[in-house]
């Protein structure tokens, strides 16, 4: 089966046009309301905690206002690219790098079903 690339490309260079349309340059910190790419350690940071609060929600256990489940389906899919913003930034190929760490795990996974079987 044909692996499909994930889309963090795209996505950074719209933010990146729409940067330099706002007298920015690739390294510009503001990209509307957002910094990018420069503090995405602390927006992947702050998404992560919100992640942890809103599977807390989830179970009940922490109160919120809205739909739990929307905001998670939000929030993995920005984690998700802030993910891929980070992983631009430090120079990482995300798409190896997860077929790599999948293959590893489902070794891993196999492994210990021979095991107990």
């Amino acid at each position: 089966m044909a692996r499909q690339r994930l889309p963090q490309r795209p996505i950074r260079e719209i933010c990146y046009a729409r940067s330099w349309r706002n007298g920015g340059g690739p390294g510009a910190r503001r990209w509307g309301d957002a910094l990018v790419p420069a503090r995405a350690d602390d927006r992947f940071s702050n998404d992560v905690g919100h992640i942890g609060r809103l599977l807390l929600a989830h179970d009940g256990t922490w109160p919120i206002n809205g739909d739990v489940t929307a905001e998670l389906e939000h929030k993995l899919a920005e984690s998700l690219w802030w993910t891929f913003v980070l992983a631009d930034k430090l120079g990482v190929d995300i798409d190896d790098a997860f077929v790599q760490t999948m293959s590893t795990i489902e070794k891993g996974l196999e492994a210990a079903i021979s095991r107990d079987a």
